[in-house]
């Protein structure tokens, strides 16, 4: 018997191609769950405990976390579409998220 085809068919990389591949991934997918929801306005308890989760799972350190924060306080863009829809003075929490010591 031939053997099945697998599709979508396997790239011929390493072992460590496929780590750093991976890891920008989840650095990616964190970051962008940090600008969704500082573009929804306030960070919330439950934004807050969805984020303790999401950081363990795609191996988040405290370090990074606060600094993508903090990029999202500080990006313009995230900070108008708050302030669009969902009122001033939703960075407050935000900004302490930033700068908290774990």
């Amino acid at each position: 018997g031939s053997m099945p085809v697998v599709w979508p068919t396997l790239l011929d990389l390493s072992r460590d191609e496929c780590k750093r591949i991976l890891r920008k991934l989840e650095l990616e997918a964190y970051a962008g769950v940090i600008s969704a929801l500082r573009a929804q306005g306030d960070l919330t308890k439950e934004k807050k405990d969805l984020l303790g989760e999401l950081s363990k799972v795609l191996s988040i350190s405290t370090e990074r976390h606060r600094a993508e924060v903090r990029r999202a306080v500080n990006d313009e863009r995230l900070t108008t579409i708050a302030h669009n829809m969902s009122g001033p003075n939703s960075s407050s929490e935000w900004s302490i998220e930033g700068r908290r010591l774990v």
